[in-house]
């Protein structure tokens, strides 16, 4: 056959091809676009490079120094679930991965010696963590709201732990801490509702713990783990000072014994102890700030031992502006030195601020309403001046408080 024919036989045969392939109709399903990723690099800073994976979820760090901030340079670090920190990291700086509330793993190398402020904030998914050995400080908030958090390990070459580090870590059930550390900041581990136990290893030089509670060797109660499964509590004899939130959010505590040996108590120290009913304290304690007892919503009895000298000599010689329902005692049972009100000695309660009261029988009552007990005070008769007698209990923000009684433990 010529050359010709083949031509015209190869056009037919094709046509004949092409016309067997339907005709597209309109609205019909077509083959889905077909999306091609591709990896993304950049810089975080001069020092410091990152490449992250085609789906967005796979961050990868290398280069020297301080890890900043990625949400400076990655729009879309919200994707992310895995970080990978490269050999020559030495830091994870401020708010380094803060709210990247998908990532759920990382690997610090070693190499790493500071753990930054905020560092890993909000990584709610965050599950486990391993902190190389080679860390000495873990910054403050540095993992706080982390709730997925469910473990910890912190080497024995950290020597400070920051405050509110692992604030609101709700999933951590237990924290040992290393003899290495000698700094732990105020709320370390304060609101983390499942942790049970927090465990000091032996040698430690500033803090012990006792029964899984968190002591240092100053003579202070740093926190009584909110998860821990027990309704009463009797504070060892060797604690002078009860810290702030030192019981912050231990709904499961329905009485505490504070001994006489404590001499203050911090600001929020039993906050939100919503099962708290009563608390058994000495007379001469110092209460240093407001709202020791906030929203204890079921705190009915305060109960102070002490003979009316000690309870003289300690907070009840401060100026209060805090007011106070004497129900049991009458008229006839409180002096007031005051030139400048009267008392009605006929009423059932008597509204007394700064007032400077004597008291003749070392057992008396203080009745407390849920609500501010100042917008309470119309009609009520008022003196000034300094209270010297008596346990005072005050701003007690939500406490149902019906009664603090003064036992008497005799007169020096």
């Amino acid at each position: 056959m010529s050359k010709f024919l083949k031509s015209c036989a190869a056009v037919m045969t094709a046509a004949a091809l092409l016309s067997a392939i339907p005709a597209a109709v309109p609205g019909a399903d077509m083959p889905a676009e077909v999306t091609a990723y591709a990896e993304t690099n950049g810089t975080l800073s001069d020092t410091v490079s990152y490449t992250l994976s085609d789906d967005g979820k796979i961050l990868t760090i290398s280069g020297t120094g301080e890890v900043p901030q990625i949400r400076s340079t990655i729009s879309e670090y919200n994707k992310i679930t895995s970080v990978v920190i490269g050999e020559g990291i030495t830091s994870i700086g401020y708010r380094a991965f803060y709210y990247c509330y998908r990532l759920k793993s990382v690997e610090i190398p070693n190499g790493v010696t500071n753990i930054g402020d905020y560092a890993f904030g909000d990584c709610e998914r965050l599950t486990s963590v391993k902190i190389p050995n080679s860390v000495t400080a873990i910054g403050d908030y540095a993992f706080h709201y982390c709730s997925g958090l469910t473990s910890v390990e912190i080497p024995n070459s950290v020597t400070s732990i920051g405050s509110n580090a692992f604030l609101y870590c709700s999933g951590l059930t237990s924290v040992e801490i290393p003899n290495s550390v000698t700094s732990i900041g105020r709320c370390a581990f304060l609101w983390c509702s499942s942790l049970a136990a927090i465990n000091v290893q032996d040698g430690n030089s500033s803090y012990y713990s006792a029964d899984g509670v968190l002591f240092d060797n100053n003579g202070t109660l740093i926190q009584y783990p909110a998860g821990k499964k027990a309704e009463s509590y009797s504070i060892p004899n060797e604690v002078t000072n009860i810290g702030d939130y030192a019981f912050g959010n231990c709904s499961g505590l329905t009485s505490v014994e504070i001994p006489n040996g404590v001499t203050n108590i911090e600001g929020y120290a039993f906050s939100n102890c919503s099962s708290l009913t009563s608390v058994k304290l000495p007379s001469r304690v110092n209460i240093y700030y407001d709202s020791v007892f906030n929203n204890c919503s079921k705190l009915t009895s305060i109960t102070a031992v002490g003979s009316r000298e000690e309870a003289s000599d300690s907070i009840l010689k401060r100026n209060f502006a805090d007011l106070l329902y004497f129900t049991k005692a009458n008229a006839s049972e409180l002096e007031f030195d005051s030139s400048a009100a009267t008392i009605n000695k006929d009423a059932k309660a008597y509204y007394v601020q700064d007032a400077k009261v004597s008291m003749k029988n070392p057992t008396w009552k203080v009745e407390l309403s849920t609500n501010d007990t100042r917008s309470m005070a119309t009609g009520m008769q008022s003196v000034t001046g300094n209270i010297t007698c008596g346990l005072v209990v005050y701003d007690l923000g939500g406490a149902a408080v019906t009664s603090v009684v003064l036992e008497d433990g005799g007169e020096k």
